[in-house]
């Protein structure tokens, strides 16, 4: 029984040593490594320049397990704990993933890594911050574009600017901002992709123009715009009016005649020279014998004896030009060898006997030889002398030769003075009307001539078959060609004639009232 119980106690001591054993930190580690890093970048180049940088990426890994990572940072020579990481989800390795608010001063950032055996690691990543660069800078030669009319030249100065960046560029854009547009400048010389770019050209500044924007950008997206004013103090263009017993009317007259012509022009820095041009169609010949030159001055009375007409001429131009080159012009109408009404009131159908009291002569009955309309009675005494009547047809506009009948009666006969429908009167003309189309002529209303007149392709157009369009359905603004017959009072000519415009008598929507302008070969 003692020999058991001494076992026993023997056994219980070799326990107890046991146990103690195991309480002691006493684990060899000598076969593991301390802590070891692994950098994704060995310098780190923060850019102050942008938003988005690239953050601190390193791997460690203990083979014992780590215990606690501490990361530092250096800034002006002055070293400053950043962060400290203990706990770990496994501690054989750790990713170290950093964004720090980089400053410029900033020289390294220092990693120490300790592990369970106590051992540490460190290394320390360079910083090599790229410092902030201000945007470009840009500066005019000038500090403002001043043109001014009054001295009486102008003097437009070489636009100069200098852009210079803290990196490239790579853009300079320069946009003039005129009176009511903007317009984009073409570099010159050429923008080439560096720290700088020197600007010197001629802009050409016009009245109304406000400044000139320039905006350069660097590669870094950073942009810089500044503005030129421009002032362009202008005067006004010379003053050229008619003078004495001209006017701007139409001159009507044959060729081989002449007229003389008086303007008045006025600058207040100075005429130079007041030319005068024939018009024939969109061709301007300069009447070199009438045109005169001047030494600056203020206020001119020009008289202009113009040479013979011509039957091809348009009209006479005459421009007054100022000591800047700039200029007024007026241009008179000649209408030669051409009978001519402008705006003639007439009457449609149902002011055939009588007139209305605001226009007591516009009837619907019309002479080409007097150019004038005529009531029915008096067409009734002198039949040959109309050619046409002017008719409103459930608000159509219609053109007629004197000899078509309409079925309606009232307007066309007059019983109580003993005139019949004029449907049974003998001797009525006939008369050939066709409609102008735009495109088909190198002429119009307003510029056709005699020659056009007498043209073998007009007299060719007359001769074909009336249509419809030829006669009915006229707006404002539409054009005819018309020839009276051999028995005529105006025989066989031809002309051309013009609505102006048509409107409804307000009271009485059966009537109407044309106005008509007529230009008659004479």
């Amino acid at each position: 029984m003692k020999r058991i119980y001494e076992i026993l106690m023997c056994l219980c001591i070799l326990f107890m040593l046991i146990l103690n054993g195991c309480g002691d930190n006493d684990t060899d580690y000598s076969n593991t490594s301390k802590p070891e890093f692994s950098l994704i970048l060995d310098e780190i180049k923060p850019d102050m320049n942008t938003a988005d940088n690239i953050p601190l990426v390193c791997v460690i890994l203990s083979e014992a397990g780590l215990q606690s990572v501490q990361m530092l940072i250096t800034k002006d020579g002055v070293e400053t704990p950043y962060k400290e990481v203990t706990s770990f989800y496994d501690k054989t390795q750790y990713s170290v993933k950093e964004l720090p608010l980089w400053e410029e001063g900033m020289t390294s950032f220092r990693l120490i890594a300790t592990d369970v055996a106590n051992r540490t690691s460190e290394v320390s990543i360079p910083i090599s911050v790229i410092k902030y660069k201000a945007p470009p800078v840009i500066t005019f030669e000038k500090e403002e574009i001043v043109i001014d009319e009054n001295t009486g030249s102008i003097e437009i100065p070489i636009t100069k600017f200098e852009v210079k960046g803290a990196t490239k560029l790579v853009s300079v854009e320069v946009k003039l901002f005129r009176k009511s547009s903007i317009e984009d400048i073409v570099l010159t010389p050429a923008f080439v992709q560096k720290d700088s770019y020197s600007f010197e050209q001629e802009i050409i500044y016009t009245e109304g123009d406000n400044a000139l924007q320039v905006k350069a950008t660097d590669e870094y997206g950073k942009s810089k715009i500044e503005t030129l004013p421009i002032k362009y103090i202008s005067i006004p263009a010379p003053v050229l009016t008619v003078s004495g017993s001209t006017t701007m009317d139409a001159i009507v007259a044959n060729s081989g005649t002449n007229k003389t012509l008086t303007f008045n022009a006025k600058s207040s820095i100075g005429i130079m020279a007041i030319n005068v041009y024939k018009v024939e169609k969109d061709v301007e010949t300069e009447l070199t014998s009438v045109s005169k030159t001047y030494n600056s001055e203020e206020d001119v009375d020009f008289t202009a004896e113009l040479p013979d007409f011509e039957p091809t001429w348009n009209a006479v131009k005459v421009v007054a030009y100022d000591r800047l080159g700039r200029s007024s012009s007026i241009a008179i109408n000649t209408i030669i060898d051409l009978s001519y009404k402008s705006n003639m009131r007439i009457g449609s159908q149902y002011y055939s006997k009588v007139a209305d009291p605001a226009y007591p002569d516009a009837y619907c009955f019309f002479s080409v030889k007097d150019i004038k309309t005529y009531s029915l009675s008096e067409f009734y005494a002198n039949i040959p002398n109309i050619d046409m009547y002017f008719y409103f047809f459930t608000g159509n506009v219609r053109l007629y030769e004197a000899v078509t009948n309409r079925p309606e009666g009232g307007w066309s006969e007059d019983a109580a003075n003993n005139i019949p429908s004029f449907y049974t009167w003998p001797g009525r003309n006939t008369m050939k009307i066709k409609k102008f189309k735009s495109g088909v002529w190198s002429f119009n209303f307003d510029n056709v001539t005699s020659a056009d007149l007498q043209s073998t392709a007009v007299q060719n157009y007359l001769n074909t078959p009336r249509v419809t369009e030829d006669f009915a359905n006229y707006v404002a603004g539409e054009t005819a060609f018309f020839q009276t017959s051999a028995s005529s009072t105006a025989p066989s000519r031809i002309g051309i004639m013009r609505i102006e415009s048509f409107t409804v008598d307000s009271k009485d929507t059966t009537k109407g009232f044309y106005v008509m302008s007529f230009k008659i070969l004479q």
